[in-house]
């Protein structure tokens, strides 16, 4: 989720709240593993020697010094690191913010969003990196001012067709998230035919998180209030939006199993007051949709003394692994 502030639009115009953050729920176990600021989004890696988390890092407060970078966490040690990058053209100031890991003639590739400050404006760009145990090798970068207008986050087809998220028809605007106007588009970009696209343009207010799976695209918003799927033609254009549930100030998808797994922010007037000072808690709740029955159930929900806005919620093994807009960890649970 990006913060955009005017304290993010007055709480986008004066707030919304949800019964669902009030209490912490019983975790038998909890552990918060240590990263770069902003961990705002993750993916499970499992190639090599342990499974690890690959963790996208950067300083998303204001007035804070930039910095950028992908943390591996191990979840054999529960040790973490930076991931160096290699290659990276020095023109590229490393951002990240969404991320996704998919595999392509027997490698896995990490494609990350990355929002770069040049002069009086910022350049949004789509890198990848070929995965090596140790490294991440820099492979190419993609972007064109028509369709990377305001990425938010994205999510790669095992043919390598790109699907993103663009939260505003321009970026930084604050009327558009203030009054749910449906600027929102989701972008699509296939490296192999070069071809650029924009969907459901004007469909959706405040588009965030994005998943794909066979023949459907998958997309979470935080002003419509909606999570979305998409049918997924053969040539990657999408048609045919019909609602999955509804569900409060959405932010990043993940998949378990057949299930979708998301975070919300039920409480905007907390969220801005976290994004100024640390000490200033944000409710999060993790929900988890069954896409057979697409109900809400809720995994885990904390009043921000545990953690504060959660941004991604990912399954692994028994556990609940939950990234996070600000600060400096990620937060493991055990689930019953």
């Amino acid at each position: 989720m990006r913060f955009i502030c005017l304290p993010f639009l007055i709480a986008l115009l004066f707030g919304y709240s949800s019964t669902a953050q009030n209490t912490t729920t019983p975790a038998k176990k909890q552990r918060e593993i240590y990263v770069g600021p902003g961990p705002e989004d993750l993916v499970l890696d499992t190639t090599y020697a342990y499974p690890r988390l690959l963790v996208s890092c950067a300083e998303r407060r204001k007035k804070k010094k930039h910095y950028g970078e992908v943390f591996e966490v191990n979840l054999n040690e529960y040790t973490s690191c930076v991931l160096p990058r290699i290659g990276t053209p020095d023109s590229l100031k490393f951002r990240p913010h969404g991320i996704d890991l998919q595999w392509h003639g027997g490698k896995p590739y990490l494609y990350a969003i990355s929002h770069e400050k040049r002069k009086k404006k910022t350049v949004h760009v789509i890198i990848k990196y070929l995965i090596e145990q140790d490294r991440l090798v820099y492979q190419d970068a993609y972007n064109h001012p028509k369709y990377t207008i305001s990425p938010n986050d994205l999510a790669v087809a095992p043919n390598g067709e790109i699907y993103f998220s663009n939260d505003a028809s321009k970026h930084g605007s604050l009327v558009q998230p203030l009054f749910k106007m449906k600027t929102s588009s989701i972008g699509y970009y296939n490296p192999s035919t070069k071809k650029w696209a924009l969907y459901d343009e004007k469909g959706m207010s405040y588009a965030n998180g994005v998943a794909v799976a066979d023949d459907k695209v998958y997309l979470s918003t935080v002003r419509s209030n909606m999570i979305y799927v998409y049918d997924r033609a053969k040539d990657g254009s999408l048609s045919n939006r019909n609602d999955v549930c509804k569900i409060i100030g959405l932010d990043n998808l993940t998949f378990n199993g057949n299930n979708l797994v998301t975070t919300s922010h039920p409480k905007m007037f907390a969220f801005v007051a976290h994004a100024k000072k640390t000490i200033k808690t944000s409710p999060s709740v993790i929900y988890q949709v069954n896409l057979d029955k697409p109900e809400p159930e809720i995994l885990y929900k904390d009043n921000g003394v545990k953690i504060s806005a959660a941004s991604t919620g990912l399954v692994y093994n028994g556990k609940l692994y939950m990234a996070q807009v600000f600060d400096s960890f990620v937060l493991e649970v055990e689930l019953d």
